[in-house]
């Protein structure tokens, strides 16, 4: 998700995952996982202000190190 008003980077993207929960009621089932880096953030902000679109984004693999986890993502998109 597009975060143009992110004060460190206005081509910044945000990543989330839904989680399917048993019990939603209180629980959000978006959940911000990271963003996209800096500099290839910058060439799909300007694919998707052309009218390109992300259409699915698969996470591939995550590293859960404790001072700096990392996932991978696989991205499809209609350009």
């Amino acid at each position: 998700m597009p975060e143009p008003d992110n004060p460190h980077d206005p081509n910044a993207i945000a990543v989330y995952v839904h989680v399917r929960r048993w019990f939603t009621l209180f629980l959000p089932t978006d959940v911000q996982i990271g963003y996209i880096k800096r500099d290839r953030a910058a060439f799909f902000t300007r694919k998707m202000k052309a009218g390109g679109r992300i259409t699915k984004a698969t996470v591939k693999s995550m590293y859960t190190e404790l001072d700096h986890p990392r996932v991978s993502l696989s991205i499809e998109t209609d350009w």
